[in-house]
Formats: C-alpha cells, structure tokens, sequence
C-alpha cells in the first residue's frame, strides 16, 4: 500500500524541531547521565510534549490510510501465521530499562564535599540536591525521533487499529492546555490546527473493517 509522506513533510518537519529544541534547551547532546530536578523536569515535558504532536500526526495519516484499508482473505491470513519473522528490537527501548546507577565521579565529589564539611574547612548551610537519572527519558527522546523520522509503518498499524475497534466520528486526542507552552508559536498554532483537522476529517470515515478471522486452536490432540 503506497503512502506519501509529501502532506505531511512540514508538521513532520516541525515534530524535529521540537525535538532538536528539547535537546538544546539545557545542552543535552553530550547526553549527560545525571542532571539537576529543574533539568530533568524541562525534559520530561518536552518529551511529553513532543509524543502529543506526534500523536496528532499519526492519527491524520491513520485517517487517511483507511479509505485504501482492505480487509485481508483468510488463506493470506494463514500465510503471515505460519512465515517466521525475524524480531528486530530496538537496542534503545526497553519495557523494563535496568536501574540507572550513579557516575562514580559524581559520587566522589559529593563525598569530597562533605568531607570538608565534617572536618570544618567549609561550613555547611545546606546540601546540594540529589542529581536526576534521565537515561529513561532520553531513549523515549530517540524513539519518537525514530518514528517522526519514517512513521509510515507506525501509521499502517495504527490505521488498522482505528478501523476496527474505533469507527465513527472522533475527537482529538486531549491534552493539557499549557502542554505546548513555550515551544512557539508556529508549533502551538499546527498541533491546535491537527485537533480541528482530526474532527473533520473523522466525519467521512469508511465503514469500520471485520477483526480479523483466527483460525480455531485444534481440541483433538492425541487419538
């Protein structure tokens, strides 16, 4: 199923925008393993603000895609079970990432500090604040900039996924209102532009498509 990605060049353009914003907001590219809370909170939600306008992106293309949508035969269907498909996983993403420890120069730096601050050299008003793991959030940074990249197969699926469990009209995704706050006024005004974009084009949809058809698991297994 051929899709071109020409109508859709300039949001996608903005969606790498807004992650290159992200990135240099506080210097991230040397992708530091540990920063300071307000750091890490900017990134949180740049990250989320950026999986909301791509969340948008994805829905039009979906809409688009569902008028070519074919419900396939039962014998293709049989096909695709019994092919062996090689599992790609991206070494970037992880369900259960494993746990961050702390760079052993930063711990030794704070163990220097207090160490003055014990034997009286300097006189200690308040400890410094425990810096910020953000590994997690930067490879969810690298995904979304995996799939603003070439969202075509994240489209298809998510077409397919509308189709059938999801006909009718529908809404754009909510989010909250200050989520794309100061990330310009060119990005603000095309993700509230999506949202109307979604509405209208979600009244002219196709009929939903049949879930697809599974083969019954065999009861007799031994005569």
């Amino acid at each position: 199923m051929a899709f071109s990605l020409a109508p859709f060049a300039f949001v996608l353009s903005l969606a790498l925008q807004l992650h290159s914003h992200v990135l240099a907001k506080d210097n991230l590219w040397e992708r530091p393993h540990f920063v300071r809370k307000a750091v890490a909170a900017r990134l949180r939600a740049g990250v989320r603000a950026l999986e909301a306008f791509l969340r948008r992106i994805l829905i039009l293309m979906a809409l688009d895609l569902e008028h070519e949508l074919v419900a396939k035969p039962q014998v293709e269907n049989l096909r695709r079970k019994k092919a062996r498909k090689v599992r790609v996983s991206s070494p970037g993403f992880r369900v259960f990432p494993e746990l961050s420890l702390p760079h052993p120069d930063m711990l030794a730096q704070r163990f220097e500090a207090l160490d003055r601050a014990i034997t009286g050299q300097v006189r200690p008003f308040y400890f410094a604040p425990a810096p910020v793991p953000i590994g997690h959030w930067l490879r969810r940074l690298d995904l979304l900039q995996a799939i603003a990249t070439d969202p075509q197969a994240k489209a298809k699926r998510l077409a397919f996924s509308l189709a059938r469990r999801r006909p009718g009209p529908m809404l754009a995704p909510e989010a909250r209102p200050r989520i794309m706050a100061r990330r310009g006024h060119e990005i603000s005004a095309t993700f509230d532009a999506m949202g109307f974009q979604i509405t209208q084009k979600s009244r002219n949809r196709p009929p939903p498509l049949p879930p697809p058809r599974r083969w019954p698991v065999p009861m007799i297994t031994l005569l």
